[in-house]
């Protein structure tokens, strides 16, 4: 029972929430408002949908056990009181929750495919499965490549969604919908632009937010880095550029939510919870990296990430 609740920790199962989170709020908050508004209806079940997200959450669960694995030297030095590989399981624990994690969300993702016809989609899984290996095992010591790969990886999520989930529709209600367009007086193309637009920008966010968010793990983390030669960010230029770098990129970020805000979305409840759920926290997280807490910088910008999927949920005031 002991193992159980250590392998439960080991794969992360907060970060696992905001990985289901997200695809389902792609579903639901952003997809689904479109569809209603075409007569267009999801070609998945709800419980099929499930699968595809529980796939997505093995995999990643299992990419959190081999992160650990590969870690384990890094994370004695740098979180002596939470780590669990060697600590409270042994490596080939790790090992195996890997092995049986990325196993059966890739058969997962296969079935979904298999049955949707989506099969080509499933080089997504695939190249997720491979990427985090490798990530833990060499992406991770070389300059920027690891940070670029999880912050791919994130944007991963509500991209593939997106597709795995529009592509079908297209497919078989595909003549019904532009019908629907002709009578309206559009096309199917303006359609389907907007939804990529929407499905590309939230995974944008993903992807900026998170590789910002790696730099300050990075931070936190350089003691314990430097002692198994890895060449992070801070390790590289020093904490003083590093922090600079941070500091830069968290006021790019404030400022496209703001461009976005102003002149794309516009309205007043955008606006506000723009200001109050994301900027706010993202100028405290600006404060808290040059006070050098790296730890709370870190944990405030996964709240920014998190309000913005549950953005999401305004998605039809946008349109309707």
């Amino acid at each position: 029972m002991q193992k159980l609740r250590h392998i439960f920790w080991l794969i992360r199962p907060v970060n696992l929430f905001f990985i289901a989170l997200t695809a389902y709020a792609v579903r639901f908050w952003l997809l689904q408002p479109f569809f209603k508004r075409f007569e267009l209806e999801f070609f998945t079940s709800n419980f099929e949908f499930s699968l595809l997200v529980l796939s997505f959450v093995c995999i990643a669960g299992g990419g959190n056990a081999i992160n650990d694995y590969f870690d384990t030297k890094a994370d004695l030095v740098n979180k002596p009181n939470n780590a669990i590989v060697n600590v409270h399981l042994d490596r080939r624990y790790a090992m195996w929750t890997h092995q049986v994690l990325s196993m059966l969300g890739f058969f997962l993702a296969a079935y979904y495919a298999f049955i949707n016809d989506t099969l080509l989609l499933l080089s997504f899984h695939g190249f997720a499965i491979v990427s985090l290996w490798y990530y833990s095992f060499e992406f991770k010591k070389r300059f920027l490549l690891g940070n670029v790969v999880v912050a791919l990886l994130t944007a991963f999520v509500p991209f593939s969604t997106g597709l795995f989930e529009l592509l079908p529709v297209i497919k078989h209600q595909g003549a019904d919908l532009a019908e629907f367009m002709e009578v309206n007086g559009s096309s199917v193309g303006f359609l389907i632009k907007i939804i990529l637009v929407w499905i590309i920008s939230v995974s944008s966010f993903a992807f900026f937010s998170n590789f910002i968010r790696e730099i300050i793990k990075d931070l936190q983390d350089q003691i314990g880095d430097k002692t198994i030669g890895r060449k992070t960010v801070p390790i590289v230029l020093g904490q003083k550029k590093a922090k600079l770098i941070t500091q830069a990129l968290l006021l790019i970020l404030l400022a496209l939510l703001a461009y976005a805000a102003k002149y794309y979305l516009g309205d007043e409840l955008t606006t506000a919870y723009f200001v109050l759920a994301l900027g706010i926290p993202v100028t405290i997280t600006l404060v808290l990296v040059q006070k050098n807490n790296f730890k709370w910088a870190s944990n405030v910008l996964k709240l920014v990430m998190l309000f913005g999927i549950c953005y999401l949920y305004f998605v039809e005031n946008q349109f309707f």
